[in-house]
């Protein structure tokens, strides 16, 4: 896909300065700069109006869309999305709603362990919290006094996290965070 429009009237797609197609956003007024993701399957996810569209690659036309979401990480088919106002959704690739984790606000980037099936989710600038890709049940996280931040997880599954950031008390100290590895497994 190439560049995003200049309005906000579309967004379209381009290959080499030639328009392959475009789709009108249904209402420019509450246009945001779209968050433009891509699954294995050939669908594109991007925020438009008051939640996100799901289209094929190929073409633009619309597949399905959903309200009050905005598409944050994509899967080999499907996305997971933020809901407005709290909470974290998985979409199948035909749009069903496979899973709801409610009252968890994606603050960052969501990252998405196909391998081991597992989604990270940096709840705010303090905590994360790691959701089972299958069912969104919580697996395991942090609490904000803990004031981790979520680094990287690195091919063998295990995770990295910066631990005691901007938490009022002691200097930073090394400690445990429990038997986070059993988890990764």
């Amino acid at each position: 896909l190439g560049q995003l429009p200049a309005s906000p009237a579309a967004v379209t797609a381009t290959r080499g300065g030639a328009t392959l197609w475009s789709y009108p956003n249904p209402d420019p007024t509450l246009f945001v700069t779209p968050a433009i993701l891509r699954d294995r399957t050939g669908t594109i996810y991007t925020s438009m109006g008051t939640g996100f569209v799901a289209l094929n690659e190929a073409n633009g036309q619309l597949r399905w869309q959903a309200e009050g979401s905005t598409p944050a990480a994509t899967l080999d088919s499907g996305v997971i999305a933020g809901k407005s106002g709290g909470g974290i959704v998985r979409y199948a690739a035909d749009g069903s709603v496979v899973w709801t984790a409610p009252g968890i606000t994606a603050a960052a980037r969501i990252t998405v362990d196909d391998t081991r099936g597992r989604v990270y989710v940096p709840s705010d600038a303090r905590s994360f919290v790691v959701l089972d890709l299958a069912t969104g049940r919580r697996r395991w996280g942090t609490a904000p006094s803990d004031g981790a931040r979520l680094l990287s997880i690195d091919r063998n599954g295990i995770v990295y996290a910066a631990i005691n950031q901007n938490v009022s008390g002691p200097p930073l100290q090394r400690r445990s965070m429990g038997p986070m590895h059993t988890e990764l497994a």
